[in-house]
């Protein structure tokens, strides 16, 4: 898709589209550069005000994957005002107010559209130094990968809305999903880290991918085949899905990955690459 689009340049554009970062940067001055994003999910909870809470916890962490600190946010809302109450929609903007307090974030305003199905989430502006912004795209070889949050989220809130998830681990889930990422932000800035990314909708394995794509030793590949294919064949493939991992176009390592043992399926697989 975004081949497709005209390329944009300018002078003080520090991070564009290109690089799929988590948040544009414009640089404002010697000293000062804007980061911008904007990030909209429908609900991953039931409760609407939890809900406000994790979706700006979410927007909120493309800033701190950058570097950066958030200044502003702004709302945006797909509302389904035929079919859920305005007293709904006064707890999300509640839950999400609440959050960004705590990121000393206000919110300034925002936007709001009918849709058939419920949106939220924010547009955040931020501010970094330019010469302190964390890329998603400049890991270096040897370097070490740190988890700031659980895994699995994404696969146990699938659960939820499939009614298969107990109250307890609902819980355990929307406290981590609206937890702020901002003090292991500014510990990587401290520390110096080489790359960053706030993983969301892609899971570990696809930003795992925009982390090292500037490796030359590191290649990822996702292919849909059966086990019983050349490619399965080749490649000495057992089992679907499978991480492959690949060296100057060989083959080195692979790991299966299950669906009731991806966790710990993923963290041996991470480090087998180690």
């Amino acid at each position: 898709m975004i081949g497709m689009l005209p390329k944009v340049s300018h002078p003080n554009l520090l991070v564009d589209i290109n690089t799929a970062d988590d948040a544009g940067v414009y640089k404002l001055t010697d000293s000062i550069a804007l980061v911008q994003t904007i990030d909209v999910f429908t609900p991953v909870v039931d409760d609407p005000y939890d809900f406000g809470r994790i979706s700006a916890a979410n927007s909120l962490s493309d800033v701190f994957a950058m570097g950066g600190k958030p200044v502003t946010a702004l709302n945006f809302v797909g509302y389904p005002h035929k079919i859920l109450s305005l007293e709904i929609l006064a707890e999300i903007l509640r839950g999400a107010y609440d959050k960004t307090q705590e990121a000393d974030c206000p919110i300034v305003g925002g936007h709001t559209i009918m849709d058939d199905e419920l949106k939220f989430g924010l547009s955040v502006t931020g501010v970094v130094h330019p010469d302190k912004i964390i890329k998603n795209c400049e890991a270096k070889p040897g370097d070490k990968l740190i988890l700031t949050k659980p895994l699995g989220t994404g696969i146990l809130s699938t659960a939820l809305k499939s009614g298969k998830l107990d109250q307890n681990t609902t819980r355990k889930i929307t406290e981590v999903m609206s937890q702020l990422n901002k003090i292991p932000s500014e510990l990587m800035v401290k520390y110096q880290a080489t790359a960053a990314t706030d993983i969301t909708g892609f899971g570990l394995l696809g930003h795992t991918n925009e982390l090292a794509k500037e490796l030359p030793d590191v290649k990822f590949m996702k292919v849909n085949v059966s086990t019983n294919s050349a490619l399965a064949n080749k490649y000495g493939i057992r089992s679907i899905p499978q991480l492959l991992f690949f060296k100057d176009g060989n083959l080195q390592k692979g790991a299966t990955l299950r669906g009731n043992q991806t966790k710990d399926t993923i963290k041996r697989a991470i480090n087998k690459l180690s």
